[in-house]
């Protein structure tokens, strides 16, 4: 799963730079906030709910796959959490860093977009 998140992520990250004035609820979000990073609350609890990637989608697999955010960059990808805490001081979220994994994210990419060309080609 982790895999399929990075490559996932990777791809969007040229397009992460998602920018709203408004929060879902179509509030105005405040100076600095993180519109994008999704919290619902859920009998009253908050629940790490992922990456809003667009107005519409929000990137997400339980936590797992998620995005940790340093400005505007995803610089890490959530692999394994407590399943009942979120980010605790106890109990961190463990991240796998993207930019270790760049290279052979960008030949996978390309792999696939000469096994597209060929497709076009021979069809």
């Amino acid at each position: 799963m982790t895999i399929i998140s990075l490559l996932l992520l990777s791809s969007l990250l040229p397009h992460l730079t998602f920018t709203s004035e408004t929060d879902l609820n179509g509030r105005e979000a405040k100076p600095h906030s993180r519109p994008y990073m999704v919290s619902i609350q859920i009998f009253g609890k908050h629940d790490c709910s992922g990456f809003l990637i667009s107005d519409e989608f929000v990137l997400t697999a339980g936590d797992s796959g998620g995005p940790l955010v340093c400005g505007d960059t995803a610089v890490g990808v959530v692999s394994f959490r407590d399943i009942n805490l979120c980010n605790s001081p106890e109990h961190p979220n463990v991240y796998t860093k993207i930019s270790a994994y760049l290279p052979w994210i960008h030949q996978i990419i390309r792999n696939l977009e000469i096994i597209e060309e060929k497709k076009i080609f021979f069809s």
